[in-house]
């Protein structure tokens, strides 16, 4: 759920009035590392029952590299 959710706040032209999100500089890769920072604990923590914690790891870093790169394609 929070995956769809995440891809359609991505893929969706922001419709906020200019300068909502220009509190300070860089304020989108802030969000963008609360956005992914808190995608890649929910990843990981759903995968921690099926998985041992070596393999999860490398699942969870190589998923969250691939959904990143495909987001950023599609923007």
């Amino acid at each position: 759920m929070y995956s769809a959710l995440v891809t359609w706040m991505l893929l969706t032209p922001a419709r906020l009035p200019l300068g909502v999100l220009n509190l300070f500089p860089h304020v989108d890769k802030l969000l963008h590392f609360l956005i992914f920072g808190f995608y890649v604990l929910i990843f990981r923590w759903a995968l921690a029952a099926h998985h041992r914690l070596a393999p999860a790891f490398y699942i969870v870093v190589f998923g969250s590299i691939a959904y990143g790169a495909t987001m950023e394609v599609l923007q």
